[in-house]
Order: structure tokens, then C-alpha cells, then sequence
């Protein structure tokens, strides 16, 4: 995986988000779409981001008070992301969790232990689109369909199984 950062950019992108550095080699970035605005900030461990989480916080809301104010909608919606690839240990994952639950300024999604694509995944599930999760492969589809249809009555099952027009018509018409 690239650096947590670069992952957190690239799936936020893909849900439609504008993303943006403020400054070229920047270790964080903000992000924006109709509804909501944010930032992402990659720190080296988890205790840095329980030292750190408020003044990183501040300094976004600092920043970015003018565009607020024109648009009081989106100050309702405002997220700080804080990640770190170093696993917490001890008390500090209680004190993450206690940054989460601290509504004050912005939402807080805290996440350390973040190595693979699938961690910038869920940790960022509160801001992505709903998705449908489903296998494909394996299984015959009609079976499956006929499957979870369970009891379903046996003409609606026979019209959403069989696949000609002749079966279907004989299930709702009877036999000609």
C-alpha cells in the first residue's frame, strides 16, 4: 500500500470528493463535496494524535472560518481525519475513541493501525456512498435467486427463475 495519506486521497476521490493540498509537499490534505468538507492528516502514531488532535482541529477551522460563514450549511458537516499506520496499545485506544466521541468543532474519525487499503476503507465508511456487497461466482444465479426467494409462491418463483417466455407464460397461464 502507499502511505495511508495517498490511499485516504485516492478512495475519497473515487466517492467524488475534491481533494487539495494547501501546500505542495503537505502532510495533510482537505477534502469537499456538495454537502461536507474535511481534512486528512497522517501523524506517526497514535500518541502524537491524542497530543496533537485539538490543535490540528483549531488550525483547520482557523483556516477555513471565511468559507463558513459564506456557506453555514457545510459547518454542520465538517470532518477531521487522523490516521496512523502504528498500532495504539495500553490506555491510547480508549483516548481515540474518547476523540470520536468529541463532537465539539468537527466530527472526528480516529484510526490507528491503518497498513492496507481495506483499514482507509472503513475507517472513511461514515463519508463513502452506501455499497452493496455481493459474490459472484461459485454458485448457479438461478439457484441462488430460487434460494433466497425461499417460499416464495411457486408461479413467482418459476417467472423469476426460468428464463423463457414459454415457461413463464405456462406458470401464470397454466398448461395450453
Amino acid at each position: 500500500m502507499s502511505s495511508p495519506l495517498d490511499e485516504a486521497r485516492s478512495v475519497l476521490e473515487l466517492a467524488g470528493f475534491a481533494t487539495f493540498s494547501p501546500q505542495p509537499n503537505s502532510t495533510f490534505f482537505h477534502f469537499e463535496d456538495i454537502s461536507l468538507m474535511g481534512h486528512v492528516r497522517a501523524l506517526a502514531t497514535a500518541e502524537e494524535i491524542v497530543a496533537k488532535w485539538e490543535r490540528i482541529q483549531d488550525d483547520f477551522l482557523s483556516a477555513n472560518a471565511p468559507r463558513l460563514v459564506r456557506d453555514p450549511t457545510k459547518a454542520w458537516n465538517l470532518y477531521t481525519v487522523l490516521l496512523t499506520a502504528e498500532p495504539a496499545a495500553g490506555a491510547v485506544p480508549g483516548r481515540l475513541f474518547a476523540i470520536e466521541e468529541d463532537f465539539r468543532g468537527t466530527r472526528k474519525i480516529v484510526r490507528a493501525g491503518v497498513v492496507a487499503r481495506q483499514d482507509i476503507l472503513t475507517a472513511l465508511g461514515p463519508l463513502l456512498p452506501l455499497q452493496n456487497v455481493f459474490f459472484v461466482g461459485g454458485t448457479n444465479p438461478k439457484q441462488r435467486l430460487s434460494d433466497r426467494l425461499g417460499t416464495l409462491h411457486g408461479v413467482l418463483r418459476s417467472i423469476a427463475t426460468d428464463a423463457t417466455p414459454e415457461s413463464i407464460a405456462t406458470a401464470l397461464l397454466g398448461p395450453t
